[in-house]
């Protein structure tokens, strides 16, 4: 029998504030945005709140009031919410693959002419399922500590020296998600004198292989995070053979929005380090189960699977790099494998590809026989040495497989060269236990209340 384990992190409430905020959105249905360059027709509120992006193809709300004292961000939670469905042909100006599950509040306090500001962000629109809907009201908490003479201050890290500048620290790396066990013969391998070492002490610290935040203000740790371990065997204080160390760990690979991308563009290994020098290390304990009727069974889940390389780059420079490169070879396939997919509903298909070429190209998107979408990519000119396009649509599946064949048309220029980013297709699967353990997510999860179970 399988457990699920979850870690619970109390943290004392001395000194500290829960606040209140009611947020309420006045909707327009059509609301021109008007930049240097073009005008865009988007789902609209309040000028002060609304904040779109024409180059991200983005709607958030914004918020600001003024707060004296320090804002935990990882306090804030919403009650109460209400939402709307909003019709999907109001969105045709917004990126949907950006539109998540949540509305995702993020708080900052910033200093200002001695005045501190409380900013709020979040989306104002969500998507459940295949439908779309709009944040009317919700009530904002948070936590707040006492007020603080020199608040910029906060955003500063204490000097001090890393966990990494004594002791003997051993590093290793892992390449998926998932749980991992490290045994004796691991650790002597990595070097650990296994022998002398009290596993009641032992410690495992990194950050996981997903990229930081490009901002510095948003990076809350700067130096590897202790990582919650349970240890076999431990409470002897000696670590023999048949103990060992299971820790969840992340591998490079994973969407992250910021990038728009599966792969971490600055690392290929996602680096964990290991101790047994110091205070006794941070554990994973039982998590107690509610005992409350449920209400809500859970039988699917929301896979999601990519192909993404980062091979080539039209312009050598910059975060964005792409996979195969559509040339000689204008015609290719690729194959995804769902098994135990739900048929009955829409699988979430993104294809993002660019070219580089002196006259208008296209490439032809076909998914399970039938023609799709044909992406266009206009003709480098100037400082432009390189085009985009996406396809996002909601598909019908029709078995486990589902086949993608892309068809690059050099436009009769045989010096066009297309780029294939990435492919990724989310679809919902029946919650059925294989022999190997596997991530799953339910994306409505957020927006349901009350005690779910899978």
């Amino acid at each position: 029998m399988r457990k699920i384990i979850f870690l619970l992190i109390c943290l004392s409430s001395f000194g500290l504030h829960s606040q209140r905020k009611n947020i309420a959105i006045e909707w327009q249905d059509k609301k021109t945005v008007t930049t240097s360059r073009s005008a865009h027709t988007i789902p609209g509120f309040n000028d002060e709140n609304l904040d779109f992006d024409p180059q991200e193809r983005t709607l958030k709300y914004v918020a600001q009031w003024p707060e004296s004292g320090y804002i935990n961000p990882s306090s804030i939670t919403l009650k109460g919410t209400s939402y709307q469905t909003i019709n999907e042909s109001l969105l045709s100006e917004l990126d949907l693959s950006k539109i998540p599950t949540s509305p995702n509040p993020k708080i900052r306090i910033y200093k200002a002419r001695d005045v501190s500001y409380a900013t709020l962000e979040m989306s104002p629109i969500i998507r459940q399922g295949n439908v779309y809907k709009k944040l009317i009201s919700t009530d904002i908490g948070y936590i707040k500590s006492a007020p603080i003479n020199n608040l910029g201050s906060t955003k500063r890290m204490p000097i001090s020296n890393s966990m990494l500048a004594s002791g003997s620290i051993f590093k290793f790396y892992v390449e998926k998600d998932g749980v991992h066990r490290l045994d004796r013969r691991f650790l002597q391998d990595l070097g650990m004198d296994v022998n002398s070492i009290d596993p009641r002490r032992l410690k495992i610290y990194g950050h996981g292989g997903r990229s930081l935040p490009l901002r510095n203000e948003l990076n809350s740790d700067f130096d590897p995070p202790q990582v919650a371990i349970q240890v076999t065997g431990e409470a002897d204080g000696s670590f023999d053979n048949g103990d060992n160390i299971l820790f969840y760990a992340e591998s490079t690979l994973g969407y992250v929005e910021e990038n728009n991308s599966n792969i971490n563009p600055y690392a290929d290994r996602s680096y964990y380090y290991v101790t047994a020098d110091g205070d006794s290390g941070n554990r994973i304990f039982p998590y107690v189960s509610p005992s409350s009727p449920t209400d809500l069974t859970i039988t699917t889940f929301d896979d999601y699977k990519f192909i993404e390389e980062d091979r080539f780059t039209p312009i050598i420079v910059g975060r964005r790099w792409f996979g195969d490169r559509f040339d000689i070879e204008n015609d290719r396939t690729y194959e995804f494998n769902f098994e135990n997919i739900v048929l009955t509903e829409p699988m979430r298909v993104r294809v993002y590809a660019a070219a580089a070429s002196e006259s208008p190209t296209s490439l032809n998107i076909n998914i399970n026989g039938e023609d799709v979408d044909v992406l266009t990519f206009r003709a480098i000119s100037g400082t432009s040495l390189g085009f985009p396009d996406l396809y996002i649509g909601n598909l019908a599946p029709v078995s486990a497989n589902v086949v993608v064949n892309l068809n690059y048309n050099n436009g009769g220029n045989p010096t066009s060269r297309g780029y294939l980013d990435y492919i990724s297709i989310e679809a919902k699967r029946e919650l059925i236990a294989s022999n190997e353990q596997f991530n799953f997510t339910f994306n409505d999860a957020a927006t349901e209340s009350g005690i779910g179970e899978y």
